[in-house]
């Protein structure tokens, strides 16, 4: 079990951290062309975003797997009405979002307020309920060669266009936008041939009002259980914008944040591994072997916190070329420990989600 866990972990952990291994190599480049000011920008509008961004499949994405493993040979048909309400949905959700952003974007960056809205939406409204389907179905068969050659492959494209729009065209937070887009565009918009075409879950458009309606009163009550991430990881940006600090400190905290995803990312690959086993362990009434790989991953989360908090001083030292921004590093050392508690939140989780006792 646990050579299994390593390995799917290091393949969903690896592929999203070579792309970010080269981007905190180019930070201490990025640095130079991004003041505190871009950084707060771009935490501004990231926290916006978020704000909302639990709203996106309305808490569809917890049925999904549960079809999966209960109806083996039917789950195709409830996928694909699934796909197709969210497709519709998903305007409607881009009006909510694009409004929300249309009033909060920082008057720093007003002269591209409307740009700054389209990177944000038109990836997602195109292709998100298609990466959705398409990265679940090869998490839950335990295939992560797939996703990891998408996400290196979107991660490398992101870093080379930031790298051009911030150093060489000097375009600040706006480059930094554009890259993130690229990135996201390429990785949502690959998964559409293999979800429509080799998988054929092309989506169902009219679909049963009454069998959305029962799913959704599954999924619904789940949107403030998914929210909490958005208030773990980025409503301090929100509050500090409500109070009216400055955007360059909103900044050091965003930069905090950054480095924070990125040990996050490492986490949440090996759930990537932990999350098809458990529901798998969970639905044989295999305690002995839920109790092992819960253990196994209290166990990696710890001693990846602990070593971290050790030598973030010095991490950041290496890392960050901006002084202002350097002196930041503490407050990484409290936002990553307290990312211990989600080896066992997501375990309780899960099962919970099995039995749909939302």
């Amino acid at each position: 079990m646990l050579l299994k866990l390593l390995k799917g972990s290091a393949i969903y952990g690896l592929s999203p951290f070579i792309p970010k291994i080269i981007s905190f190599l180019l930070l201490p480049v990025l640095t130079k062309y991004l003041t505190s000011t871009d950084f707060g920008i771009i935490g501004t509008i990231t926290s916006v975003v978020g704000c909302v961004q639990v709203f996106s499949t309305l808490g569809l994405q917890v049925i999904l797997p549960n079809y999966f493993y209960k109806c083996p040979f039917q789950y195709k048909i409830i996928w694909r009405e699934i796909y197709g309400f969210l497709s519709l949905w998903m305007v409607a959700f881009a009006i909510l979002q694009s409004f929300l952003l249309y009033f909060t974007i920082p008057i720093e960056a007003l002269e591209n307020r409307f740009l700054i809205i389209f990177l944000s939406i038109f990836s997602t409204v195109l292709f998100g309920p298609t990466a959705l389907l398409g990265s679940l179905y090869y998490q839950l068969n335990i295939k992560p060669i797939p996703v990891a050659i998408r996400t290196i492959a979107s991660g490398i494209v992101s870093i080379v266009i930031n790298y051009m729009c911030v150093v060489v065209f000097q375009w600040g937070y706006l480059g930094f936008y554009i890259g993130t887009f690229a990135g996201t565009f390429l990785i949502n918009a690959s998964y559409w041939y293999v979800v429509n075409r080799t998988l054929g879950l092309s989506p169902i458009y009219k679909f049963k009002k009454k069998s959305i309606g029962r799913l959704l009163y599954v999924s619904i009550p789940t949107i403030p259980h998914y929210y909490t991430g958005y208030l773990l990881n980025s409503s301090n940006t929100l509050v500090l914008n409500y109070y009216n600090k400055p955007q360059d400190i909103i900044g050091e905290l965003t930069l905090c944040n950054s480095i924070v995803n990125t040990f996050e990312s490492i986490i949440n690959a090996i759930n990537q591994v932990v999350y098809p086993l458990s529901l798998k362990y969970i639905k044989e009434r295999n305690v002995h072997s839920l109790k092992q790989i819960s253990y196994l991953y209290v166990y990696m989360t710890l001693v990846g916190t602990f070593i971290y908090s050790l030598w973030a001083k010095e991490i950041f030292s290496i890392l960050v070329s901006n002084p202002s921004l350097a002196r930041a590093y503490k407050y990484t050392i409290i936002l990553i420990m307290a990312l211990n508690y989600r080896p066992m939140y997501i375990i309780c989780s899960n099962y919970f989600f099995y039995y749909e006792k939302t």
